[in-house]
């Protein structure tokens, strides 16, 4: 389980933009004004990101033709930016949601909005510094939002519990300054809302990463009390349901994320796994498991880990599709040949993951499925 900002960015701009659209003056606009309006809440509430990224582009048109006061004018083209750079950002293409993002800081250079969202880029660049600075800048203006402190409470744990560290106690005085920091902008997004949940979904990653899986749970536990549709809060607590051994509950809050979340592939990948290759014969569906598996690829960027790709092989050797997971396990093998020659993934890993990869390949050959050891690091 990994770390990723906080998706507070619609709830942000929506408030700072239909503030604005409710006073005195707006509300007395004329109907091609009262027009651009309506087209921002359809470019707000659209899911698909092509269809926002069209709805986006509408509504700045729309606003650069009907807004008369520059200023207003400004406030709404940055916070359509914004919007439009969440559309670029949902298909990967983060070159084009840093021009809009650009583009709204000139224009408004006091929506936060354009710091948190600029932050998920340099998270994905594994860019922490850059990352860590836009979401100050964040705080510094919006220091009454809830949201900006979770996200900066998340940027700080997502920098301390990089993808290769392995759960457990922190061993240096300068991680545990880091834990005291990120629990102290917890607790300010707490004070500021205290019906807000993700807080304490990242109380609950803090004590997944440090092992502490019974309190991990409980956190995650009130997340969801807050917020029934936390796909990330059910996802997190069915990895340290595994973790003491509760597959049932595991496989339930993983095929609730699911259902919350259907375009994310990760809580495909958890489950996927689980059915595939659960120690306990009784959780097993190979079948489920292909379906799962191919459903993910379908739903991750192209440049996916090759964790995602993992999964069918052994999801085909559950079905005694032994032909089959071989054949897909020499693309796993290929895969990991090439990220060893473009990847910025340590030797130690890389290497690790293909004498892993080629020890399962053998397996298959031996008609011999693959069983997940019991509390792995991968679910």
């Amino acid at each position: 389980m990994r770390f990723f900002l906080i998706a507070a960015l619609f709830a942000l701009t929506a408030c700072q933009t239909l503030d604005g659209a409710s006073s005195p003056q707006a509300t007395s606009a004329s109907g091609s004004r009262a027009a651009g309006l309506i087209q921002l809440v359809r470019c707000l509430r659209a899911e698909n990101p092509d269809v926002k990224i069209t709805e986006c582009s509408g509504l700045i048109d729309s606003v650069r033709q009907i807004e008369p006061d520059p200023a207003e004018r400004n406030q709404l083209l940055s916070t359509a930016h914004v919007l439009r750079a969440s559309g670029y950002l949902d298909k990967r293409d983060d070159a084009a949601a840093r021009r809009d993002l650009d583009r709204a800081e000139t224009l408004n250079p006091k929506n936060a909005g354009v710091f948190l969202a600029r932050a998920v880029i340099w998270q994905r660049q594994g860019d922490h510094t850059n990352m860590m600075r836009d979401l100050d800048q964040a705080v510094a203006l919006d220091p009454d939002s809830a949201v900006v402190y979770a996200a900066r409470a998340n940027g700080k744990i997502a920098g301390l519990f990089p993808s290769e560290r392995l759960s457990g106690p922190l061993e240096t005085q300068a991680e545990r300054d880091t834990i005291a920091d990120a629990r102290a902008d917890i607790a300010k997004s707490q004070a500021l809302d205290p019906a807000y949940g993700a807080p304490w979904r990242l109380y609950g990653d803090i004590h997944f990463e440090l092992a502490e899986y019974d309190s991990a749970i409980g956190n995650y536990s009130e997340a969801i009390k807050r917020n029934a549709s936390d796909a990330e809060a059910f996802e997190h607590r069915g990895s340290a349901f595994f973790r003491i051994n509760d597959t049932a509950g595991a496989i339930g809050d993983f095929e609730t994320s699911i259902r919350l979340r259907p375009k994310d592939p990760n809580a495909y990948v958890k489950l996927g796994w689980l059915l595939a290759s659960s120690s306990q014969a009784r959780f097993r569906d190979g079948n489920r498991a292909i379906e799962l598996a191919l459903e993910a690829e379908r739903l991750a960027d192209p440049e996916r880990p090759v964790i995602v790709i993992m999964l069918l092989p052994v999801a085909y050797a559950e079905a005694g599709r032994f032909d089959d997971a071989i054949r897909a396990q020499e693309r796993v093998i290929d895969e990991i040949k090439s990220s060893a020659r473009t990847s910025d993934e340590g030797t130690d890993r890389l290497l690790g993951l293909y004498i892993s990869a080629e020890d399962l390949l053998n397996q298959f050959r031996n008609r011999q499925p693959f069983r997940l050891p019991d509390n792995s690091p991968e679910i």
